[in-house]
């Protein structure tokens, strides 16, 4: 199921909705103020692919 950022036009609260792929177009309300405004955003997404990075060091020297 897609997970989907939202924004409250009315109160500015960002949240997260997970939704199934037959109400993709269904808008959520907010979970702040009930509002029924609401944009969805563009978010980033992450993948991994259980390797090492190509230089082999860990960040922040994890690892």
């Amino acid at each position: 199921m897609p997970l989907f950022e939202y924004q409250c036009q009315a109160c500015g609260k960002v949240f997260e909705v997970l939704t199934q792929r037959r109400n993709l177009s269904a808008l959520p309300k907010c979970p702040e103020c009930g509002g029924s405004e609401v944009e969805r955003l563009f978010s980033a997404f992450s993948a991994t692919s259980g390797e090492v990075g190509s230089c082999g060091a860990s960040p922040l020297g994890f690892g």
